[in-house]
């Protein structure tokens, strides 16, 4: 969760700037644990504080490597639409998503994720760069459209832990071996 970028432009008609492409130090999770260096300032949290637009590009090519490995001849999209989490100092974040869509396609038929809203939770930041979310409300609604139908339910409480780098105006982290690279509105 390769890293691909395209330039600076409109996100499916969102107004939402594309995510630049990465300076090749923020490509490099680089050391972890004590002494890690962190480009925002003093501390691991200090640089995290802001909002940050998800890649869609840099999510496509993940999905399109979990379906790489196996039997399945599953299509999938890039995601478009837009998912910005903003992180506050008071250790509260949100994640909103704006029509974030997926698709996936298999023997010519096509099933779209759509996911609108926004979920609210608490984080935790490590001296080692470790990043722990917990979801404490749930905003968001997953729509499922296909040839047979629609439904639409809402999102569930998660908790996360992930590890992250922050690099000026990149965020990159990872959880369980899959990167996220985020971009600094």
């Amino acid at each position: 969760m390769g890293a691909s970028a395209c330039a600076a432009q409109p996100l499916d008609d969102l107004g939402v700037p594309a995510a630049p492409e990465p300076p090749p130090s923020a490509l490099d999770p680089g050391p972890t644990g004590e002494g890690a260096v962190d480009a925002g300032g003093d501390s691991p949290s200090e640089c995290l504080i802001g909002e940050w637009l998800a890649d869609n590009n840099e999510m496509g090519e993940f999905i399109a490597g979990l379906n790489a490995g196996g039997d399945s001849d599953v299509k999938m999209s890039t995601p478009t639409g837009a998912v910005v989490f903003t992180f506050l100092p008071d250790g509260t974040y949100s994640v909103a998503y704006d029509k974030w869509t997926l698709e996936a396609t298999q023997n010519g038929i096509t099933v779209e994720t759509v996911i609108e809203g926004t979920d609210r939770g608490e984080f935790e930041v490590r001296d080692d760069h470790t990043l722990i979310l917990e979801d404490t409300e749930i905003g968001t609604e997953i729509t499922v459209n296909s040839p047979g139908g629609s439904f639409s339910e809402a999102g569930e409480l998660s908790k996360s832990t992930q590890q992250f780098t922050c690099d000026g105006d990149v965020l990159i982290t990872t959880a369980e071996g899959e990167r996220s690279v985020l971009s600094r509105l």
